[in-house]
């Protein structure tokens, strides 16, 4: 399937923490290191979320939904949108449209359908035909974050379908009765050929109203105790900042590669989660990689840090080719690290 992205608005720069003194060993060490490391290590700087992601973090508490996470979406993984919506508004032609509208609207890992127009990998359906579609980065009118739009390809159309995402704590999409519709996450499918637009926002659920298991501080706990503990192991580690994938030297980049690794030979639900509550099996709240630089080449070591049934538990990556399979971390001072943390 053709598939166009066009960037509409400049995005905030991310300054990316680079580490220094790359140590030659890349081996997980299951207990901690005696010697001392004469390189010089980079200290990771605690995280500061941006407004959009201190507004993202207290819609979060509000509510009980966690962020949809866009970068799945536009690789027709919607996983992170498999939980309870509603209708909010529907829209005809300027006229309100929603006592009478039906609601079936469905989310699966694979598919996203109003029983009008369905979104897939494929593209949207619409009509009996299926469309290749462009991916558009909408601002939001806040500047607080942005939002994903997926359109049919063909703009000379008169039937132009559309699919927009606003994840928790943006602006942006649709205006309901003066208010943007941004308390929750949002999603608007809208059309030409039959002027409709359909506003869906995420209900709350018992299974993302418990309490969240990790926050800011805690993010920021864990980044002095890596700095501290790769000074210790001779290793420098990279942390995800939230934004920009975070790359290994073999070329696997995540959060995004979550959706194509396996848990303990096991095929898994794992992906990010801000707070650790989702809809994942394996919500991960952290990531950090360290690249060796002794052969044999490429090599390096992801720690993954997430909640596995509510209990923190630490994932690590050493693939150097094929399907990444992440297994339990067999360092104990990091795990105690990470249990002191998450427990606090």
């Amino acid at each position: 399937m053709k598939k166009r992205i066009i960037f509409l608005t400049a995005i905030l720069g991310v300054i990316m923490l680079s580490a220094c003194g790359k140590t030659d060993s890349t081996h997980e060490r299951a207990n901690q290191s005696t010697s001392s490391s004469s390189s010089s290590v980079a200290t990771e700087a605690p995280v500061t979320p941006s407004t959009s992601s201190e507004q993202s973090d207290e819609n979060s508490k509000n509510t009980g939904t966690t962020k949809m996470d866009l970068n799945q979406i536009q690789d027709g993984d919607y996983s992170s949108l498999q939980g309870k919506w509603k209708l909010e508004a529907a829209e005809a032609q300027s006229k309100d449209t929603t006592n009478s509208t039906p609601n079936d609207f469905k989310v699966t890992k694979n598919e996203i359908t109003n029983g009008t127009i369905t979104l897939s990998d494929a593209g949207i359906k619409y009509n009996g035909n299926t469309e290749d579609v462009t991916y558009n980065q909408v601002s939001s009118t806040a500047g607080n974050g942005f939002g994903l739009e997926i359109k049919t390809d063909d703009q000379n159309s008169n039937q132009v379908c559309s699919v927009e995402f606003y994840p928790i704590g943006t602006t942006g999409g649709y205006t309901l009765d003066g208010e943007k519709v941004n308390s929750k996450n949002t999603i608007v499918i809208s059309s030409n050929y039959n002027s409709l637009t359909e506003v869906y926002v995420e209900e709350e659920t018992n299974e993302t109203t418990v309490n969240a298991s990790w926050n800011a501080a805690k993010d920021q706990q864990l980044t002095q105790f890596m700095s501290q503990w790769g000074q210790t192991m001779d290793q420098d580690y990279d942390k995800y900042d939230g934004r920009q994938e975070l790359k290994t030297s073999t070329g696997t980049e995540y959060p995004s590669g979550l959706t194509k690794v396996t848990v303990q030979g096991q095929q898994a639900s794992i992906g990010w989660s801000e707070n650790g509550v989702g809809k994942y099996d394996y919500n991960v709240v952290a990531i950090y990689n360290h690249d060796g630089t002794k052969p044999p080449l490429p090599n390096h070591i992801t720690y993954f840090f997430a909640f596995h049934n509510g209990q923190p538990i630490i994932l690590v990556d050493q693939s150097r080719d094929g399907t990444p399979d992440l297994g339990t971390t067999q360092n104990a001072k990091l795990k105690a690290g990470f249990n002191s943390i998450a427990k606090s």
